[in-house]
């Protein structure tokens, strides 16, 4: 519980515009559009479906949910329900205005790798792929840990408590405006499609014990984690 900024179970039953999802630790509940919609299967309690730009939870630029040259993990069950589109899974990520921060994603129209971007100036990225981990299985859930190591200067990515990928990054991670999304980007050009279920963000490092727990062999756990 260490410096969690924001969870979101996903749990709620209802669908559609106006059915907030909310964050447990209470003060960045997301809004949804009308076409969001619940997964048929979840990988605790229920899970969100995403298939179209349309379909996304959002929440507007806030303290906790910006970044900046720090210390910062993502973790999330997602999945992907084909190989052949590229899927913006969780995101502050907006070209206007130079705004990109972070952004999860599975490069579906070039090497079908799970990947991290993140942005030090808001225009250039970089990217590191879940390589070692290698094609996610269509209509499975995968548990996609990400993190910026603003001591090290790496960007990492891990699938399923596996092998760690990580590259240099040393220009950090702009703290942007930007909205926050789950299942598209701010530049709606690409939405996720699959499902999104247990999303947490950590203004810190999580250690690999705290890591595998929260795998938990592959059948995850959720807030308050005990």
């Amino acid at each position: 519980l260490t410096s969690l900024v924001a969870y979101w179970k996903l749990d709620e039953a209802g669908e559609g515009l106006g059915q907030p999802r909310a964050d447990v630790l209470g003060t960045n509940d997301l809004s949804s559009s009308a076409g969001t919609a619940k997964c048929s299967g979840a990988k605790i309690g229920t899970a969100d479906q995403f298939s179209a730009i349309g379909d996304e939870l959002s929440h507007a630029d806030s303290a906790e949910l910006s970044m900046g040259d720090i210390n910062f993990t993502i973790a999330l069950w997602a999945s992907v329900n084909n190989q052949t589109a590229n899927h913006r899974i969780l995101s502050q990520w907006l070209t206007t205005g130079n705004q990109k921060s972070y952004l999860v994603y599975h490069f579906g129209t070039s090497d079908d790798l799970f990947r991290f971007f993140v942005s030090g100036d808001g225009s250039t990225n970089a990217s590191v792929p879940a390589t070692t981990f290698g094609i996610p299985v269509v209509d499975t859930y995968h548990f996609v840990v990400c993190w910026h190591d603003a001591t090290a200067n790496t960007i990492n990515i891990q699938i399923n408590n596996g092998a760690i990928d990580s590259i240099a990054h040393t220009t950090g991670v702009i703290n942007s405006t930007a909205t926050f999304y789950i299942g598209r980007s701010g530049d709606a050009t690409e939405s996720h499609q699959g499902c999104v279920d247990e999303v947490g963000i950590w203004k810190r490092l999580l250690t690999a014990t705290e890591k595998t727990y929260l795998y938990n062999g592959g059948s995850g756990r959720t807030h308050p984690f005990s």
